[in-house]
This record gives C-alpha cells, sequence and structure tokens, in this order.
C-alpha cells in the first residue's frame, strides 16, 4: 500500500497478527494474482522503521515495563500501589501521544488485529459500564489507596499499554520479553531475600535516611503482599524458563529468576500457588513437543530429554509438597498472615449483590461496601469484626461484584478466545 508523505490523508493498514512478518516488520503476502508480475510495493525506511516518535513510544514501553515490578516510592502513604497506577498512567498517555504522533507524521495507521484485542476491549468496556451505573462512581474510576488494581483508570491504561506493545513492535516481542524477564528477575530474588531476612536496601541506614526504613520488614516486596509475590512467581515462572538472557557468557539471568520463584513458591507451599505453575510447565511441554515435532517436520534439530527436565521437576515438586503438606516455620513464622474472606462468605456476598443488580454489579473496587452490606454480619462474634475486607478469595468472585453478569460475560470471552487462539495455533 503505497503513502504519500506529502499529502494529508492517512492510509489505513490491516496487519493479520498470524501473517509471516520478516526482519523488517513487513507482512510477507500470500496472495495469488491474476498476472505473472505481481503488484510491487516499495516503502521508505522511514515508513518500515517509522518516525522518531515511534521509536520514543517503544523506549517509554520499554523502560515502563522494566520499571513496573520494581517501582515504588518511600516517601507516599501508598508506598506500591498507588505509585504504580500512577506509573502505569503515565506510561499509558505518553504511549499513546507519542503513537498518535506517528500516525500523523507518517501519514499511515500499522494495526495488527489479534485474536485477543476483543476480549481485551469487550473487558474494558463492562467495566466502563459498571463505572458508570456503580454506587461510588469516583472510586470506580479511580480507586482508593488501599484498592486500586481494577478500577476503571487502572484497566484503560493496561488496554492502552497492550495495544500500543502489539503495534509498536515488530520483533515479536522479543526485546520486551528480555526486559520483562529481567525485571522480573529482579523483584523475586530481592523478594527472596527479604523472606529470610536479607535487606538489600538497609544500605541507607548508614546515610541516616529513615524514609526506608519500612523495607526492613521480611513481608515487603516490590510486587505487593507476599501471596502476591507466590502468585507472581508462579505465572512468570514458564517465561523465565523459556528465556535466555545471559551475561558474561555463563550466567543466565533468565534461569537465576526461573530458580528464584520456584524457591519462593517451596517456601510458601501453597496449592493454589502450584497449580498455576504446574499448569504453565505442563505448557511449556505442549509447546516443546510441538516445536520438537515442527522441526523434526523440516529435518532441523534433534529430540533434547533436558528440555523438559526442569518443567517435570516443578510438577513433582508440586505434588509432593502439596501431599506432604511442607512448612517451613523458621521462615513464614515471621511473615504476616494474609486473611481473606473464605469461598462460601464470598459467594454468598456476590449472589447477594447479583440479586439486588444482576447486570453491573456494585461497580469496580466496591467490593469492600458489598462486604460490610451482606458478609460483615457474620463475623460479628469473631476477633476479625473489625477487619476491612477489600478482595473476595476468587477475583471471579471479584468481578461478580464489580461487574455484574456483564463483567463475568467478557472474562469468559476472552478466555474463549484465549483458549481458542491457542487451539489454533497448536493445530
Amino acid at each position: 500500500m503505497s503513502t504519500n508523505l506529502l499529502e494529508n490523508k492517512v492510509d489505513l493498514e490491516y496487519v493479520n497478527y498470524n501473517d509471516v512478518v520478516d526482519e523488517d516488520g513487513r507482512v510477507a503476502e500470500n496472495e495469488e494474482y491474476d498476472s505473472e508480475d505481481p503488484p510491487v510495493v516499495e516503502y521508505s525506511d522511514a515508513e518500515i522503521k517509522g518516525t522518531i516518535y515511534k521509536k520514543a513510544a517503544r523506549w517509554v514501553l520499554l523502560i515502563g515495563v522494566a520499571l513496573m515490578p520494581l517501582f515504588f516510592l518511600p516517601w507516599t502513604t501508598s508506598v506500591l500501589e498507588l505509585n504504580k497506577q500512577f506509573l502505569l498512567a503515565i506510561i499509558a498517555g505518553v504511549g499513546l501521544v507519542l503513537w498518535l504522533l506517528d500516525v500523523v507524521m507518517s501519514g499511515r495507521i500499522s494495526w495488527r488485529f489479534n485474536p485477543l484485542d476483543k476480549g481485551v476491549v469487550a473487558l474494558t468496556g463492562a467495566v466502563v459500564l459498571s463505572s458508570i451505573f456503580s454506587i461510588a462512581k469516583f472510586k470506580s474510576i479511580f480507586g482508593m489507596a488501599n484498592s486500586l488494581s481494577d478500577s476503571l483508570l487502572t484497566v484503560a491504561a493496561l488496554t492502552i499499554v497492550y495495544l500500543l506493545v502489539v503495534n509498536s513492535f515488530d520483533d515479536r516481542g522479543r526485546i520486551l520479553r528480555s526486559f520483562f524477564s529481567v525485571s522480573f528477575t529482579a523483584a523475586l530474588i530481592f523478594g527472596l531475600l527479604q523472606m529470610f531476612g536479607v535487606h538489600a536496601l538497609s544500605i541507607f541506614q548508614y546515610f541516616d535516611i529513615s524514609i526506608f526504613k519500612f523495607t526492613e520488614a521480611r513481608a515487603f516486596n516490590t510486587l505487593g503482599s507476599v501471596n502476591v509475590l507466590g502468585m507472581v512467581s508462579a505465572v512468570v515462572l514458564p517465561m523465565l524458563y523459556r528465556s535466555n538472557i545471559s551475561i558474561f557468557k555463563y550466567l543466565n539471568i533468565a534461569k537465576l529468576g526461573a530458580l528464584a520463584a520456584l524457591v519462593v513458591l517451596i517456601v510458601i507451599n501453597w496449592w493454589v500457588l502450584w497449580v498455576v505453575a504446574i499448569a504453565g510447565m505442563v505448557a511449556v511441554v505442549m509447546l516443546e513437543s510441538i516445536n520438537h515435532e515442527s522441526r523434526a517436520m523440516n529435518h532441523e534439530g534433534d529430540f533434547k530429554m533436558s528440555r523438559f527436565l526442569f518443567p517435570m521437576i516443578v510438577m513433582v515438586l508440586g505434588i509432593f509438597l502439596i501431599v506432604v503438606n511442607l512448612n517451613l516455620v523458621f521462615v513464614k513464622n515471621n511473615l504476616p498472615i494474609e486473611i481473606a474472606p473464605s469461598y462460601k462468605l464470598s459467594g454468598n456476598v456476590v449472589w447477594k449483590v447479583l440479586q439486588e443488580n444482576f447486570a453491573f454489579g456494585y461497580g469496580p473496587e466496591n467490593f469492600s461496601l458489598a462486604f460490610d452490606k451482606y458478609g460483615a454480619g457474620e463475623l460479628k462474634d469473631l476477633t476479625l469484626s473489625e477487619i476491612k475486607f477489600f478482595d473476595s478469595t476468587s477475583y471471579v468472585f471479584n468481578m461478580a461484584v464489580h461487574n455484574g453478569l456483564v463483567g463475568l460475560a467478557a472474562l469468559g470471552f476472552m478466555l474463549w478466545l484465549f483458549g481458542w487462539s491457542l487451539f489454533k495455533n497448536i493445530s
């Protein structure tokens, strides 16, 4: 598709995400033409590589991805969540402005269609609708100090970042995954050292900087609570295992991060985390098997059983530790207890909320209001009666309370698209 950069018009280029993309990011055409000589499509270097604004947008996204797992500000009331939301909003806003400037200056829009796009947009639309009909609109839009992750601002910023990442990089995300892996490796190692009482930021006490005093708590890490650290470890374990980022030729940073994630899972030893980690390892084994079959068909590469060694160790170790219920008391006794309402109590709150407003629920980040109305009475004779719950035990329950049936339908639609896309690619 030719583009006249001197004319005041914009051409829309549709790119299928499953198309073959060459090293320059251009789509390889597979169409058949009636004539013997297909039309020649010429691109200038500026059109292929993008303007300086697109390059700047890529760097903003890369730096933002690298900072997000590690970012916190010690001199604020909400050290982690509020600051991470602020950083996410800046990344999304600056990245979107730079991407639009690239569209204006280059005179063309390059858009890759991805099966997950519809699911992400549907989920964002559900959050928008539930925020409009929320019982506490300001809280649903911006969140509160202790509850921000499901707010409209956070979800919208994540959606923008996702769309910018998909449509700004032409290397299938290799550089982005590298930045992501290094950042999460640092965050996991820092969190693991904190759990064992090794405080990496204690160096600031020699400079009489008291604002870092809170980092001496064993439960502190840059990702959230201890259980959040465990869930992140379970989720990123497959990605770190499959990454290959080495320094000094022999030190593989990603493998070091995978080892740290595995140790975190062993220390916490919660069956939910092991289920997530084992599911990820099963996916790794399946993908490695399919990759081997593909290479065998092309007569490339040999089968190596060592590829499955680490996934098999994780699966066997996880099942074994769940059965024996290993409890490392010398570590866990120094960690705070995290309390959440039971599945039964959370389910009762969900049922009452859906009876009151089945379509849109109470609105994003309003679980605490729903629990105070329908669940706090169950705790009136217990020592936990004064505790404030901002989330339920399950994300699905949170979605039902925050977004009603609209949110549940959007979540199911996105999961179905993900499963269908995975099945299609495997087939």
